[in-house]
């Protein structure tokens, strides 16, 4: 289980949770944030997904030309 302070140190996740994905942006601050697209397992003991980096410097912008670019792979276990 997370707590507040490891939300502040991780960052945080908001979406809508439809059947088992989340489509929602995650954020670390101001600076450090993105979309995520996360499919959780049956029993949610896992996940797999997709997120994309966005930051002042370094702004997501999606590629007409081929939406998967700047999207990056990401999993997870819940121990």
């Amino acid at each position: 289980m997370a707590t507040v302070a490891d939300c502040d140190k991780w960052g945080r996740v908001t979406g809508t949770l439809s059947g088992n994905t989340l489509t929602g942006r995650w954020y670390k601050d101001y600076g450090q944030q993105g979309d995520i697209i996360l499919t959780v397992s049956g029993d949610g003991k896992s996940f797999t997904g997709k997120y994309n980096y966005s930051s002042a410097a370094n702004p997501f912008e999606p590629n007409p030309d081929d939406p998967e670019d700047g999207w990056h792979e990401t999993s997870g276990i819940r121990q």
